[in-house]
Parts: C-alpha cells; structure tokens; sequence
C-alpha cells in the first residue's frame, strides 16, 4: 500500500464515527449504542442498552485484554484480533505500526512479555454502525518491572473494528496514555 494511500485510509478511519456515519451511506446516528462501566477485565459488565452486536463487538475487546495478559510474548495470539491491514498507535510506541508491514509482531512479542503485564478496565463504551463498529474508553496496563516494582499506566482508548464473516476485526486501534487534566 502506498503511503499516500496509507495515510487516506487512517485519516478516514481515525474520524471515527463521522467516518463511520460516511460507511454505513450518510448514517448520522448508530444502530445501537452500549454504555458500558467495567471494573476489571473479567468483570460482569453494566449494559444500559444492549444488542447481540454490540455485546459480540464488547466481548472481542474484552478477549483482546484478556489476552494481553496470556499471550506471554507470542505474538499470534494478539494479531488474531486484526485485520491484515490493521494500523496501531499503540501506547508504548512512537510511531504508527503497520500489520501490514510485520510491525504489530515485534511490538506485541515486547508488550505481551512484560512481567505479570495485566489489563484492567475503568469505562468501555461501545457503538456498532452496521458492518462497523468503535469501542473507546479507559484502561489500565500494570506490570513489574526487574526490580519487583509495580508499575500502573493508564490509557485511553479508540478501536475501530470492521465486520468480516462473523468476526469483528480489529482495522484503526489508538491507545495513549491519559494525559493530565487541565
């Protein structure tokens, strides 16, 4: 893919739901929208509005997580959640990562492979607009460091998932850490 191309599509996909309302021909509102408050990542979820979508779109976030914290430095069992042509802007990275160009392999192999690398849960708002889906919200990545520390990183954020099959993939995910408030 062209980097010209590249930037077209993560421009367009980091809009968000104004690129989604485009996708799903001038949609302006979502089909459903799920408010959802977790407290950890294997936590019961309170849903104040739910459909199978959705529950379909909150239940891959919540394996994505729960992953983070099995995957152990093997890198597949974190790709399996992407599209091919998936683009991260991850956390822990300067730089936009392209699983088109390998990139998610090395950065998931290093974060997964943190000591005890947990994740946990705090907000987890869910929309889907057909085919299209965004979860966004807060979470917090904890894990040791050699000299037996435990350090605590809370992040925002974004992932846009796009249907394929009966699978909700992963195609724009944006985490940062939560800057301080004003």
């Amino acid at each position: 893919m062209k980097s010209k191309d590249r930037f077209l599509r993560y421009f367009t996909l980091s809009l968000g739901t104004m690129a989604l309302a485009l996708l799903c021909g001038g949609a302006a509102t979502p089909a459903t929208v799920t408010s959802t408050s977790v407290t950890t990542s294997t936590s019961s979820t309170t849903t104040t509005s739910t459909s199978a979508e959705e529950e379909a779109v909150a239940d891959t976030y919540r394996a994505w997580l729960k992953a983070v914290s099995q995957a152990h430095g093997d890198a597949a069992q974190m790709l399996k959640f992407y599209a091919p042509d998936a683009i991260l802007v991850a956390t822990f990275s300067p730089k936009l990562l392209h699983n088109s160009e390998g990139e998610l392999v090395g950065y998931f192999k290093k974060f997964t492979s943190l000591p005890n690398i947990q994740g946990t849960t705090q907000d987890l708002q869910t929309r889907v607009y057909g085919d299209w889906a965004l979860n966004t919200g807060l979470y917090t990545f904890t894990y040791d460091t050699a000299d037996g520390d435990k350090v605590s990183v809370p992040a925002r954020f974004t992932y846009v998932y796009r249907k394929v099959g009966d699978k909700w993939l992963i195609e724009d995910h944006h985490s940062s850490v939560v800057p301080l408030a004003l």
